[in-house]
């Protein structure tokens, strides 16, 4: 239950009730409906204005009639956003008991009263019934009988398929007899290794029926369509029964993951849609070779596509993103990733020239490696990140059988690249050959290096490398060195102790650090001993030590 506070004050001469939500309301039952004027009681709050004296007859009105339609429906409109229905909610009615839980949300309000109710349930409230069609899948008829001719969305979130898995039909059936209204379909379908494979074939098949529905619809209202997994598909996408593409000329954001849709019907959808700023479209690696078939037969000309600023592409190898990537023509400043497997360095070094134009690009003068023991991950961002700035993420993973690894892509990687533009590196990977310790120290404008705090980081690798003083120094011109702590047990002594190590080794060359910036999670186990001593105690004095080999030490590390 929620509680409406007022408070009175004049502006112009006119009293004007202020509402304000109480989350300590007295629990009331439902079934008093006079008495529910409580539920919303006027509480004077005192002003710096004077209150104008309240009429005698409008003492006893209930307070709910006096507040004009607008205001209610602005209530109803953050109520609807704070308590959606189709969640569990306390059923105050009834704290114990088979009833306790309540899934009504933001509806309960038109079960108090009378006032309510009809401002709920008239023409200019339709669109809260519409966004909420499908909150209660029993529900369904009434929802859809209220919501008139309000656009309809159909939001289901991996914890609502419990509730619609018996009746999936249902929806398909809003969908085929509704679709010129719908604004809005997320279906975000539970997957993980503890489902039952059946449950994730239904899921996957589901998609597909859903997909289907809307071949060859006239959609002019759909904005957002997101057909995806939480947090995987853990069952193989679903055959379509047909290749049809459905018209949206107002779509706004696409994603499909997993799902068996060609790049020709792709290319077909799109083309009805030039607002499009979102696409995001993830092939199963075994699906994409026969749904990729280079050449595209239905691509014509490059569809121009200014607004799409967020792009994301993922298949089975990168000749095949490539093609679908040559599709649009995007805004200059898009945010792109790309994601395929490699089966040789030849491959990937194609992927990078036909991918350059979005490497040298205003702003991004930030790049980020890592590694692991099968992929490879760079990133290209701005220094200060925002929603609006470029970037590029570009992940290799290892095809089966072959026997290029991700130092070998690392390496083509750095030797491709134009370092001239880069001021900030980050540094994750497992390893750096000699080749690319070689490459990385004609990185003359790198001024800040960042790396994970652990001593089984490429931070030690890299301390290992300085300590020669005959040798040119990595990075000459760095002065700040980033260290993300990521509480790691068991790492206080050694971490710091390479840290050092580190610093000592620049400053013997001649290449100072000035600055060193600790980010991440401190270690919580505080109370645990390391060496003899708290780990408390290890990062007071490691960042004494810290402290003094350079000007500046700041600890942005949360508890």
């Amino acid at each position: 239950m929620v509680q409406m506070y007022a408070e009175t004050h004049k502006a112009n001469g006119i009293s004007t009730p202020i509402w304000t939500h109480n989350p300590h309301a007295p629990r009331h039952s439902q079934r008093q409906s006079h008495r529910h004027l409580t539920f919303f009681s006027l509480s004077p709050i005192t002003m710096s204005a004077p209150a104008e004296a309240v009429p005698e007859t409008a003492q006893t009105a209930s307070p709910i009639t006096r507040l004009p339609d607008p205001l209610l429906r602005l209530i109803f409109r953050d109520v609807t956003q704070v308590y959606p229905s189709g969640r569990d909610y306390p059923n105050y009615n009834y704290p114990s008991g088979p009833q306790s839980q309540s899934q009504l949300g933001w509806v309960a309000l038109t079960h108090t009263c009378r006032r309510l109710r009809s401002v709920a349930l008239d023409a200019e409230s339709a669109s809260f019934w519409g966004s909420s069609v499908c909150a209660l899948p029993k529900a369904l008829p009434v929802f859809l009988e209220r919501a008139r001719d309000a656009p309809l969305s159909i939001l289901i979130e991996p914890n609502d398929w419990g509730r619609w898995e018996s009746t999936p039909q249902d929806l398909l059936d809003l969908v085929t007899r509704h679709a010129p209204r719908l604004e809005r379909i997320c279906v975000v379908l539970p997957s993980s290794e503890a489902d039952a494979t059946t449950r994730a074939e239904n899921c996957a098949i589901f998609h597909a029926a859903l997909i289907d529905a809307l071949s060859g619809k006239d959609l002019p209202l759909l904005k957002h369509i997101d057909l995806s997994y939480a947090p995987y598909a853990s069952a193989s996408p679903a055959p379509l029964s047909t290749s049809t593409a459905f018209t949206a000329p107002k779509l706004v954001s696409l994603r499909l993951s997993q799902q068996r849709i060609s790049a020709d019907t792709l290319y077909d959808i799109l083309r009805s849609s030039p607002e499009l700023q979102s696409l995001s479209i993830d092939w199963h690696p075994s699906d994409s070779p026969s749904l990729i078939c280079l050449p595209l037969a239905n691509a014509g000309a490059p569809l121009h596509m200014p607004n799409l600023t967020d792009l994301s592409l993922s298949a089975h190898d990168f000749p095949s993103v490539l093609a679908v990537w040559k599709l649009f023509i995007t805004h200059r400043d898009v945010r792109a990733s790309f994601h395929a497997q490699t089966n040789d360095a030849r491959d990937f070094q194609s992927a990078l020239t036909a991918l350059s134009p979005l490497f040298y690009r205003a702003g991004l003068h930030s790049l980020a490696l890592s590694t692991t023991s099968d992929t490879f991950t760079f990133r290209m961002l701005s220094k200060r990140p925002s929603a609006h700035s470029p970037s590029l993420s570009v992940t290799t993973t290892r095809a089966s059988g072959s026997t290029t690894t991700p130092s070998d892509l690392l390496d083509a990687f750095l030797r491709f690249i134009d370092s001239s533009w880069l001021d900030t590196l980050h540094l994750d990977v497992v390893n750096l050959s000699p080749s690319a310790l070689s490459i990385l120290s004609s990185f003359d404008t790198i001024v800040e290096l960042s790396t994970p705090f652990s001593s089984r980081s490429v931070l030690a690798q890299l301390a290992i490398s300085v300590q020669d003083e005959d040798e040119d120094p990595i990075f000459p011109s760095m002065g700040t060195l980033t260290l993300t702590d990521r509480d790691e047990d068991g790492e206080g002594t050694e971490k710091w102790g390479v840290a050092g190590l580190f610093l000592k080794g620049r400053a013997k060359q001649g290449a100072e650090v000035d600055c060193v910036r600790l980010t991440g999670r401190k270690e919580r186990r505080v109370m645990g001993m390391a060496d003899g001593k708290s780990l408390e105690d290890v990062d007071r004095l490691g960042m004494e030590v810290v402290r003094g080999l350079v000007s500046e030490v700041v600890d942005e590390r949360v508890d």
